[in-house]
């Protein structure tokens, strides 16, 4: 029987980013790659080295 991790569904992240004018246009946009983009991207890293069977581990990424 094989243990870990076969399957992840990775649907974090956050969108919200405002006008282009903003004065947190930047610090939003910051805060919606760290967690869209970079957040997934570290979970999905984490997960793999838990993954059983490498031959049968899935991997499904949603967008908001």
């Amino acid at each position: 029987m094989d243990s870990g991790i076969d399957v992840l569904v990775n649907n974090a992240g956050i969108a919200g980013v405002g006008d282009i004018e903003s004065v947190t246009f930047e610090d939003d946009l910051r805060d919606t790659l760290r967690a869209s983009v970079f957040g997934m991207i570290q979970v999905t890293q984490r997960v793999l080295r838990f993954s059983g069977n490498r031959d049968r581990a899935r991997s499904s990424t949603c967008h908001p």
